[in-house]
């Protein structure tokens, strides 16, 4: 199961930061899995960033009985608050 997490940077660093499409790049899109019980916290830190949601497209469960949803997001660079 997945450890309870508080901070904007450890949500970034152990979340967002390893499904980004880029990991250099924090404007990138966003596609991967994460755990079903940090959804709402890791979205936050999404749409704080980015300006955009994550989209839950499935879900999966473990052998530990934990629950993953895979999500997507344009990112920064492709959402409503980039200048491109």
């Amino acid at each position: 199961m997945s450890k309870e997490i508080e901070t904007f940077d450890q949500i970034w660093d152990q979340h967002i930061k390893p499904i980004l499409k880029n990991q250099e790049d924090w404007k990138s899109p966003i596609d991967g899995l994460i755990p079903e019980n940090q959804y709402n916290k890791i979205n936050e830190v999404v749409e704080f960033l980015t300006g955009t949601s994550l989209e839950i497209t499935n879900t999966f469960s473990t052998e530990e009985s934990e629950t993953l949803y895979e999500v997507k997001s344009p990112g920064y660079s492709k959402g409503p608050a980039s200048n491109f």
